[in-house]
């Protein structure tokens, strides 16, 4: 695609514009997740809004037509083909940064000694920069960004840019850029409506975070952050308040070592919050509880919520069922061997696509059957005496399932007809489990199988050879009586005829 060609594209579609030259913030090659894409657009003010939709879900149509026209790549998907992760083609990116460059959208940071024209809007730092005389002249600016290096900025730097009349600043991301301290300049930035501090030392939020009232998101993943001040409650306009790593979600590590933080009792008064995580389930007042005041977001779309006792259970369903817009929820008792009770009431059922239940469960919660939408279902220290297949073999359109240390039975039947969308499948440190069925017509397109731990069984799944869409199977830490059948039977040839298998580990 030519500079002429791009350009008359562009006229055509002038509302993408500001999106598209986006990209060249970004240094070559690098992915950018879609939803820091999304939220970042909207503080700029890129996004336009629309009857019937959330800023965010506009930015999502605009990635999309991006999409569409080639414009963008898709770097990443889910296993249900959404869009993780996108960047920019490496020559369509050369053509934006001239065009950023001539229309001071953008000035890049990248080492050596940097020039700051006058009207730089955006500032974005990809590399350590050397000289900085010329930072006090940037009065117009919108935007900062750290992105590369975590040596990239110095706290001289930091405060020449920061305090050279950046009162229009909407934008401040820093990830990595800090020590355990938030500078008192910060706060004001009344205009500020993003702020990141991903992958700092920040250890407190101070009290006058309440100044930031424009504030939209707060980033403090990976951070020393374990508590938020009464004062962020005044935060009205707050979105997304994100203080722990979602990659937590999806690891194994012990209880007392998955981290949370606490929130003032009356979080739900940030009525504007669409996601959340993770906050501390436990009683911070006399006559409410934080799972109560959770069920006040309705416009939460991702929750999680960790150190859930048995005794909130009924409060966290009845919350719930008030969240008609959640798509994505993570909850984690306080210990292994405490009870996730979740055997209330959930109505009308939350739109989720996502569940991670992270504690033992007695039996599943008798509404999640009836989750026709779940797409991705991950039940970990459930230790469940009862085989839960029978209960999730009919969900529609689930399609990863896992189960880690979550049943405690000796036989798993995945029967015909079930599953039917089922791609990736795991059983993990299911200590007692002798056997694995399947029955033909049960998971026509699993794609991976991974079993790890399963110290009891001795054979291969039985009916095996039914799954004709296996790509991958994964089998670590068995016994070794079930290793030298596989290794015996591999040698054999093809014995279960899985001739879409691509992959053996």
């Amino acid at each position: 695609m030519t500079k002429t060609t791009l350009s008359q594209l562009l006229i055509t579609t002038h509302h993408l514009k500001p999106c598209f030259l986006y990209f060249s913030i970004f240094p070559e090659n690098f992915r950018i997740y879609k939803t820091k894409l999304i939220r970042l657009w909207v503080a700029e003010g890129f996004v336009h809004p629309k009857e019937g939709k959330t800023m965010e879900e506009v930015a999502e149509d605009y990635v999309k037509e991006l999409l569409d026209r080639s414009l963008i790549q898709v770097a990443e998907t889910t296993n249900y083909g959404r869009p993780i992760r996108v960047r920019v083609h490496d020559l369509l990116r050369m053509i934006i940064l001239t065009k950023s460059k001539e229309q001071n959208f953008l000035t890049i940071g990248s080492g050596g000694d940097t020039r700051w024209p006058n009207k730089s809007r955006r500032v974005a730092i990809h590399r350590s920069i050397g000289n900085t005389e010329d930072i006090k002249g940037c009065d117009q600016l919108r935007s900062l960004l750290v992105l590369d290096s975590v040596h990239a900025l110095s706290k001289r730097n930091l405060s020449k840019l920061l305090c050279a009349g950046s009162s229009p600043l909407k934008v401040l991301e820093l990830k990595g850029a800090l020590s355990d301290k938030i500078p008192d300049y910060v706060f004001r930035l009344h205009l500020l409506k993003y702020l990141g501090l991903k992958n700092t030392m920040v250890k407190t939020i101070p009290n006058s975070i309440a100044k930031l009232r424009n504030l939209e998101t707060l980033d403090l993943r990976c951070t020393k952050v374990t508590e938020l001040p009464i004062e962020i409650l005044k935060l009205r306009r707050l979105r997304h308040l994100l203080v722990y790593s979602n990659k937590q979600h999806r690891s194994y590590r012990p209880f007392e070592d998955v981290q949370s933080f606490k929130a003032p009792y009356k979080i739900g008064r940030l009525s504007a919050l669409q996601n959340l995580s993770d906050i501390e389930a436990t009683q911070a007042g006399e006559d409410t509880s934080i799972v109560r005041e959770i069920g006040k977001l309705t416009e939460m779309r991702s929750l999680g919520i960790k150190k859930l006792r048995q005794e909130d259970g009924k409060d966290l369903c009845s919350s719930l069922g008030k969240l008609i817009n959640l798509r994505s929820l993570y909850v984690a008792s306080t210990a292994e061997d405490e009870i996730i009770d979740m055997q209330y009431p959930a109505y009308p059922t939350p739109p989720l696509e996502t569940i991670e239940l992270r504690g033992r469960l007695r039996e599943l919660p008798e509404w999640l059957p009836a989750l026709h939408g779940l797409t991705r279902l991950y039940l970990r220290w459930s230790r469940m005496k009862h085989d839960p297949l029978n209960s999730l073999q009919n969900l529609p359109y689930l399609m990863e399932f896992e189960l880690y240390h979550a049943y405690e039975g000796e036989r798993l039947c995945f029967r015909a007809s079930g599953f039917q969308r089922l791609k990736k499948l795991w059983l993990l440190s299911l200590n007692r489990l002798r056997l694995v069925i399947v029955e033909k017509g049960s998971m026509p397109l699993l794609q991976e199988l991974y079993m790890s731990g399963c110290k009891s069984v001795e054979e291969v799944p039985f009916g095996i050879q039914h799954l004709g869409s296996l790509q991958c199977m994964d089998f670590s830490d068995m016994a070794e009586g079930f290793v030298t059948k596989i290794q015996s039977q591999r040698e054999g040839g093809d014995k279960w005829n899985l001739k879409s298998m691509r992959k053996w580990m």
